[in-house]
């Protein structure tokens, strides 16, 4: 008798608030692939996911104050997300708003209590020496709002977004795939930082954008292509990419540029180089006539205007 007692009490639940039971609360945390209006990033590399740190606020439904507040919270790295248990009842909860910000590394979040004080962050800063390294864990942020933890079935679910673009560079020579040696890359006016919350891109100054200093080793795949990825943090500016390269293994080496799609976060950009023989055009020189190249590049998904 007491184990049939036992159990109509605790699984009825009038008598769980009668009673003053109470249930622990939990976010799950997952991430939003890198993506374009066309494709899901079919990567979606290990090494994109990475998680250090968690930050997370709580407000009332709509409202821009704070009332909790954890800079460091735990979580357990389960099948496809990220668990949060929270060290509060669902009592005390009831409805809210649920700001999530990851990987900040060191950036002071103890002053932030309001909404607007989120909204002034930005992400952790590169520069010329220091591109965005997926190892280190990307800067994400995420928010759920008017979520109501008392009643809703389920345990409340945040998606992250990557505050950075990625870009998949490809390098090529249709015309013979061997032509080219020593292949690298350097991005110019790429911004050292973005707002955490999407949507301030525009507030970036000029000053704030840099050129790398190190080419970026355009590695051979064995298909007759040349590849790498570089991630850059959402800006309003276009960057530029420089391609260098030694055509049938000459000392000189060449240089081909153009303009990159402006970096959104979270999108995924495809490009495609193709150097081409300008048939219309060639240089005589000592050791003979010499033929000429132009370069064609092409964004397989560059994402419409937003």
């Amino acid at each position: 008798m007491s184990i049939i007692l036992f159990c109509n009490v605790s699984c009825n639940d009038s008598d769980r608030i009668e009673l003053g039971f109470d249930e622990t609360p939990y976010i799950k945390i997952q991430q939003n692939q890198f993506k374009s209006l066309t494709m899901i990033d079919e990567d979606n590399l290990e090494s994109e996911q990475v998680i250090n740190t968690i930050a997370l606020f709580l407000t009332e439904p709509f409202s821009k104050e704070i009332v909790y507040k954890y800079i460091d919270i735990g979580s357990i790295n389960m099948n496809g997300y990220r668990l949060i248990t929270l060290p509060l009842q669902l009592s005390e909860l009831q409805k809210k708003d649920i700001y999530l910000i990851t990987n900040y590394k060191n950036i002071n979040l103890s002053t932030v209590n309001t909404l607007d004080d989120i909204k002034k962050l930005t992400t952790p800063a590169v520069d010329k020496n220091h591109d965005l390294v997926p190892n280190d864990g990307f800067c994400m942020y995420g928010e759920l709002l008017n979520y109501d933890f008392i009643n809703a079935n389920s345990s409340a679910i945040v998606n992250l977004e990557r505050t950075c673009a990625k870009y998949r560079v490809t390098l090529t020579y249709p015309e013979n795939p061997v032509l080219s040696t020593d292949n690298t890359f350097v991005i110019a006016n790429e911004a050292s930082y973005t707002y955490i919350i999407n949507g301030l891109r525009t507030g970036i100054p000029d000053v704030d954008y840099f050129n790398i200093a190190d080419p970026v080793i355009l590695k051979p795949d064995g298909t007759g292509k040349y590849v790498n990825t570089i991630y850059m943090y959402e800006a309003e500016k276009a960057p530029k990419i420089y391609i260098y390269t030694r055509i049938n293994n000459s000392l000189l080496k060449q240089e081909f540029s153009t303009e990159l799609p402006v970096p959104y976060r979270n999108f995924i950009y495809d490009i495609d180089i193709q150097i081409y023989e300008d048939k219309n055009s060639r240089t005589t020189g000592l050791d003979g006539v010499r033929p000429q190249y132009k370069m064609k590049a092409i964004v397989r998904t560059n994402p419409a205007d937003r």
